[in-house]
């Protein structure tokens, strides 16, 4: 990506709901470690992460935890995420973190729709609810805060056709994107890459299909691009 992009992307994500996709166990959690440990460096602020797959729950959680430094929400009840965790969040006066991350709503989904059979009626209605509550509260968030907010999902094989171009896209409903301003692809082939898929802007054009490395994202995060924070010394 061109380095004038990569130092500006980290702060045109500020304000924005941003959904981030990508394999199983493809290094998204630990990319957003990175990000809220280097932010920490630079402002003093802490990542807000929210973490509900069960494999963040025990050692490997414990790690990043102590990585990173950020503030971790583990998700034990969907209902208290959705009817008072993120609503409390929205209704504070203030939100002093760097950014804050969903990681993931694939984990949210096997909460909410355990014991359900697959493809039943009820199970894709829990799902189409649960998407669009989470990116409803996640650009509401983003908005009222001026902070990225990072929904993370899996990503599934497309049965026919292409999204976007792409021969996969997020496992998550389609109804629930209009919440989203911004969809990036993680992809993992020996180092991180974010393609952009999606951007909803009026310079658009100027960032579709790009990709940048988590190095090249790490080295853009320059004090001037971050907003309201004041560099430590």
């Amino acid at each position: 990506m061109n380095g004038s992009l990569v130092i500006g992307m980290w702060k045109k994500l500020e304000g924005k709901c941003v959904l981030l996709f990508g394999e199983p166990a493809s290094g998204k959690s630990y990319a957003l470690c990175r990000i809220a440990k280097e932010l920490l460096v630079l402002s003093g602020k802490k990542a807000y992460l929210i973490w509900t797959d069960t494999n963040l729950f025990g050692d490997y959680g414990k790690e990043l935890e102590s990585f990173c430094n950020a503030e971790i929400y583990r998700v034990t009840s969907v209902t208290s995420l959705l009817s008072y965790k993120l609503p409390d969040i929205y209704g504070s006066r203030e939100f002093n973190y760097s950014f804050m991350a969903i990681d993931s709503i694939s984990g949210l989904e096997e909460q909410v729709t355990a014991g359900e059979k697959l493809g039943s009626p009820r199970r894709n209605l829990l799902l189409s609810q649960l998407s669009r509550n989470v990116t409803y509260w996640g650009s509401k968030i983003a908005q009222k805060f001026g902070i990225p907010v990072i929904i993370t999902a899996h990503s599934t094989p497309m049965i026919e056709g292409t999204w976007h171009g792409l021969d996969v896209r997020p496992a998550f409903t389609r109804r629930a994107m209009k919440n989203v301003d911004v969809i990036l692809q993680h992809k993992n082939d020996g180092r991180i890459v974010w393609k952009v898929v999606l951007w909803r802007s009026l310079d658009w054009k100027d960032w579709i299909g790009k990709e940048v490395s988590l190095d090249e994202l790490l080295k853009g995060i320059k004090p001037t691009t971050l907003k309201g924070f004041e560099v430590r010394k």
